[in-house]
């Protein structure tokens, strides 16, 4: 028997390590950290990061904070942020 994703659903906003926000109302589905952030999951980009190819780095939102937020990768074929764990505000569900 198939094991049933998802479980918990909640709409988050990330915030990088100095309070800019960066993701508005991204849709985190099960429990624990967050890891990566897939684009399709985005409501609100401030980064401009599904403009940039993959294996680039993500800048914060803000140009004078200069913090690396993760990078864009491929994952299960759906292009996602690989998130920076210190870059970014701790978020569990």
């Amino acid at each position: 028997m198939l094991k049933k994703r998802g479980g918990r659903k909640k709409t988050v906003n990330v915030y990088c390590r100095n309070g800019h926000l960066l993701f508005k109302n991204y849709l985190k589905v099960g429990r624990g950290k967050l890891i990566k952030c897939y684009f399709d999951k985005i409501a609100t980009d401030y980064t401009t990061s599904q403009r940039l190819p993959v294996g680039e780095d993500v800048p914060c939102a803000d140009k004078t904070c200069g913090l690396r937020i993760g990078r864009v990768a491929m994952v299960r074929g759906r292009p996602a942020v690989k998130l920076n764990q210190g870059g970014i505000k701790q978020i569990r569900i």
